[in-house]
């Protein structure tokens, strides 16, 4: 069998390890000198064995950090729930749709802890959240002259406070007021076909959370009328619910050690995850995506 075959057929057994709920997973490959075997014509027995550990369910998951949003916004990003199987797969993918809605600092495997408990078969996460500042400022300008590279921008937003909940959960909008300075119109698109030096904008957004789902995503700014909030809350639905489908699992798989033992020396090799299939495609249909985002967005 070859590499390549061979990191394949581990993968999927540790695809179903996961979702059997096994956290350990040890591969261990013992390679042989085969019957005649000599120098000029090395010939070699491997013979692989995976060690597979205990089953765990989940026992409770609980976030730490969260002071100003609820627990709701938080835990419907989670894909994986209490009393269900510790499906590692489904833990990264939750973490990613977390790291998707922006609220918080970076989740990673530093900020996870699971807790096993081999005598009743249950497992404790424990999420450590670090919230964003709630406000920022930004200054931009064009490199080179505003007629061609665009124009001057500076922008102050702040997140509202931690009040109401569901659909009305403040924490979960943003306030901003930009200022743009260009000396051609800002787009045609938009609209704004007069030169103005300073062109301010007003917006209230509901950043996207894949919690929220269709509820987020969304900008109301009254000066460039609602054609243009409708086409940016078509986009912002579409780059967030396609680009991790484009992705696939990059990202959310890690390499998969084989331990080596030959007689004379153990070492490590390292299983790299299966590229996805139709990965050029993916890749145009992911910068295509992104493009459309980068023109909506201000």
């Amino acid at each position: 069998m070859r590499a390549q075959e061979l990191c394949s057929t581990l993968f999927n057994e540790r695809h179903q390890a996961e979702r059997d709920g096994i956290l350990e997973f040890t591969v261990n490959m013992q390679v042989q000198p085969a019957e005649g075997s000599s120098e000029k014509v090395p010939e070699a027995d491997l013979n692989t064995t995976v060690d597979r550990g205990q089953s765990y369910h989940v026992n409770r998951i609980e976030f730490i950090g969260n002071r100003h949003f609820s627990e709701a916004a938080v835990r419907g990003n989670f894909e994986i729930d209490e009393g269900d199987l510790l499906n590692e797969h489904l833990l990264r993918k939750s973490i990613a749709r977390l790291n998707d809605a922006g609220m918080f600092e970076p989740v990673n495997e530093r900020s996870t802890m699971i807790r096993t408990n081999p005598e009743t078969g249950m497992a404790d996460i424990l999420i450590r959240l670090n919230e964003r500042k709630r406000g920022a400022w930004n200054i931009s300008g064009p490199v080179g002259p505003a007629s061609l590279a665009g124009p001057l921008v500076a922008s102050i937003n702040t997140r509202l406070p931690a009040w109401g909940s569901g659909a009305l959960e403040l924490s979960t909008y943003t306030v901003s007021l930009s200022f743009f300075a260009f000396a051609r119109p800002l787009l045609p698109l938009l609209g704004i076909t007069q030169k103005i030096p300073w062109l301010p904008i007003m917006a209230l957004q509901r950043p996207y959370n894949p919690a929220l789902g269709w509820k987020s995503g969304f900008s109301i700014i009254p000066v460039l009328g609602w054609q243009f909030s409708a086409m940016s809350y078509g986009v912002t639905q579409m780059q967030h619910r396609l680009l991790p489908v484009l992705q696939g699992d990059r990202g959310l798989e890690g390499d998969l050690p084989v331990i080596v033992q030959t007689p004379s020396q153990q070492t490590a090799m390292y299983c790299q995850p299966p590229p996805p299939r139709f990965s050029y495609l993916r890749n145009v249909a992911s910068i295509a995506l992104r493009l459309a985002g980068a023109l909506t967005g201000l």
